[in-house]
This record gives C-alpha cells, structure tokens and sequence, in this order.
C-alpha cells in the first residue's frame, strides 16, 4: 500500500512538471518603442495583437515592435480606458472626453463629449444588444455604434 501511495505521489508530480509552462514576462520601455511608461490599459484583441493605453496616446504591439497611433483632432493624448468590441474594433476614450476607434490600421473619431463633470475621465462599455456604454452627459449616454442613434439617461451625479 505504501508502495502505491509513493508511486501515485511521484506520478502525480511528474504529471504537473510535464503539464507545467513557465511563465514569460517581459519588461517593454522607451528603448523597445513603448512611447511611455505610464500605462493606464493594457487589452488583447482577438488577433493576438497587445494594445496600450498610456499618457502620449496608443500603442500596439505585434510581438516584435510597437506602432504608435495619433489623430490630428485629439484633444489629449491620454487615453484612459481602452475596449476590444465584440467585432474586434479596438475603442479608447482620452482625457480630452474623445471616443476613438482604429479601422483599416488608422485612428478615427468616433464622438466627442462635452461632459458637465470634465474631472470624471470617460469610460467604455458594451451592451448584450451591441450598443455602448458612456459615463457621459451627466448621466449614462447609450449609443448604437452602427447608427450613431443615441439615449442619455440623466442622473445629475458625476459616475
């Protein structure tokens, strides 16, 4: 019996090394491309592809090398909260209270906001029924990303 509970203990922990991967971390700064060290988001799209929201814009990176990502309108280049869509649309909001989104490899504007609480930093989300979700307008404003049609509901607080 004892023989069997010895073998079944070693079985057991040769399984788990074999099953077992190390974890590889690496460490990108501003000699790899990484245009900043202050990163607010970090997502995986569906394509494998790392994208990083950070304080000098948006970065994605392919597993070798970062591109880095601008529009001329930008009102900030601080992208606080980045999204991956249901379509694989990469979405991100900056300080500037701007919804963007990357289409065809360019950065193009979505919808600006005018907040009546500019210190709330905007944020995305998505909706089962494929509409997003903004804290914006004082409230929750609920837009169709297809037909722009959009519903604010007023709340009268900062969210």
């Amino acid at each position: 019996m004892r023989k069997l509970l010895n073998f079944s203990i070693f079985f057991m922990l040769t399984l788990s090394s074999l099953s077992a991967q190390d974890k590889v971390f690496k460490f990108f700064n501003l000699k790899d491309g990484l245009p900043s060290n202050n990163i607010f988001k970090i997502r995986f799209d569906q394509k494998g592809f790392l994208w990083i929201a950070h304080d000098k814009g948006i970065s994605r990176y392919d597993g070798n090398t970062f591109k880095n990502y601008n529009n001329p309108n930008q009102k900030s280049n601080v992208y606080t909260d980045l999204y991956i869509g249901p379509d694989n649309t990469v979405w991100m909001t900056n300080l500037g209270l701007q919804v963007y989104y990357i289409q065809n490899d360019e950065m193009k504007l979505f919808r600006s906001f005018d907040l009546k609480y500019p210190s709330i930093s905007l944020r995305i989300a998505f909706l089962s029924n494929g509409n997003m979700l903004f804290n914006a307008q004082g409230g929750l404003v609920e837009i169709n990303p297809k037909t722009k049609e959009e519903h604010t509901t007023f709340l009268g607080v900062p969210i």
